[in-house]
């Protein structure tokens, strides 16, 4: 019976411990409120705002091309759904420390494609980010097939 007592009020005095640590009379200086808003995606309004260069009408051709420069069997390809291109931001995850947000417009695109053994590899949706006029990065996802209505 004593040890139990000892352990709840072991417990009591840890979270008693732990609680008063969270309390804080510190503001965040000016510095640390920048540092904070820089790792937050941007807003509407910002992506609204930012100049990616104009709006890619030509999209399926900039997607294609991109397939015909890098599938092992271009002229195989098969195309599904191309959805048209939407503003929006990506995140770049090749800076190690802090955040780095692209706005770009991102399109979304199927293709199935010969592989090295002459077998299509079936249906692959990629993702394509375009800025300035043209493909910046793409990737290929692991979405299920796209809706194309």
């Amino acid at each position: 019976m004593k040890k139990n007592k000892r352990i709840v009020s072991l417990v009591a005095v840890c979270i008693t411990l732990n609680l008063s640590g969270c309390a804080s009379d510190h503001k965040l200086t000016d510095a640390e409120i920048a540092s904070v808003k820089q790792r937050l995606p941007p807003t509407n309004a910002e992506i609204a705002a930012a100049n990616i260069g104009p709006y890619p009408d030509n999209y399926e051709n900039l997607v294609k091309e991109w397939f015909t420069n890098n599938l092992k069997d271009s002229d195989s390809a098969r195309y599904g759904c191309i959805i048209k291109p939407k503003k929006t931001y990506s995140y770049d995850f090749s800076y190690k420390y802090g955040n780095n947000y692209n706005i770009v417009y991102l399109v979304m695109a199927e293709v199935n494609a010969k592989n090295s053994y002459g077998g299509y590899n079936g249906w692959t949706t990629y993702s394509f980010y375009i800025k300035n006029g043209s493909v910046a990065q793409a990737n290929s996802t692991e979405l299920p097939r796209l809706s194309c209505k």
